[in-house]
């Protein structure tokens, strides 16, 4: 008997600064869930949204799910250099090795 795939997930990250905040952050995150979420309750996706997004919760989900991550998609600060999260900058070398374990494990 066939084994079913596995569940694609979306990762959705959203991160905002206090002193510089993204007004339209809150309303980008809603639209996301309202757009996704019945296929989400029908297990055909997992969406996995998270609004205040740290570097370790970014890690964590990019490890957990490295297997099943079909898209990434931050909204907030950043620059060519880094993300800016909720801890602060990522280390963007240890997130791009992350970035192309996850890409190599889902064949991308």
């Amino acid at each position: 008997m066939a084994q079913n795939p596995p569940t694609p997930v979306l990762l959705f990250g959203f991160s905002n600064d206090s002193q510089r905040p993204l007004d339209m952050l809150k309303t980008e995150s809603t639209y996301v869930w309202q757009v996704l979420k019945e296929l989400d309750k029908r297990e055909l996706i997992k969406v996995i949204r998270e609004e205040s997004l740290t570097n370790d919760e970014l890690v964590d989900y990019l490890l957990d799910f490295q297997d099943t991550i079909a898209a990434i998609h931050f909204a907030g600060h950043g620059s060519g250099q880094a993300l800016y999260t909720e801890g602060g900058a990522t280390a963007p070398q240890g997130l791009k090795k992350i970035l192309v374990l996850s890409a190599l494990n889902t064949g991308i």
